[in-house]
């Protein structure tokens, strides 16, 4: 059996190109990427203008895989920190910092370090990797659940390891 394909960290028309030979109508493909992209969807089932069938159908060609909370730290000032672990078991922390109207996500783009400098922590981990597009977009999807309707902006920092 061939592994799903996951549709987080992908633009619209690529969603909507992968998804159109499985359905029966062009519009339904565009529709899985509105779910995607615009509302933020963490599941299939989650589609609810898609019938039941054609959920279960997509369900077995496609996923929507995220990051998985490990855990979060709530800080007096209305900050987030999250521990995130992705599916090989790498984990990575990314924060949310809130103020009035806006908040900022600070996104990881890296895990582990090959520097080593004595005095970081991250560098005691040894040598890790890049992060792949969905693992970076998958860290702002989880944030964005959190938000209400009061933020009207996000900032975005893109966060690296190793750097002196």
């Amino acid at each position: 059996m061939n592994p799903r394909t996951n549709l987080v960290g992908r633009t619209s028309v690529e969603i909507a190109d992968l998804v159109a030979p499985h359905v029966d109508r062009p519009f339904r493909s565009r529709q899985v990427a509105r779910w995607v992209i615009e509302r933020n969807a963490s599941s299939l089932l989650e589609m609810t203008d898609l019938s039941k069938r054609l959920r279960a159908d997509l369900g077995r060609l496609f996923t929507i895989e995220e990051p998985v909370p490990v855990d979060v730290i709530q800080s007096a000032d209305g900050s987030s920190k999250y521990l995130v672990r992705f599916a090989d078991g790498v984990e990575v922390e990314c924060v949310l910092m809130r103020e009035g109207a806006k908040a900022t996500f600070c996104l990881s783009t890296q895990a582990g370090c090959a520097v080593g400098c004595t005095f970081c922590v991250t560098g005691a981990f040894g040598a890790g990797r890049n992060l792949k597009p969905h693992e970076i977009v998958g860290q702002y999807r989880l944030m964005m659940r959190e938000l209400d309707a009061s933020v009207e902006r996000v900032n975005l920092v893109f966060m690296g390891m190793g750097e002196p």
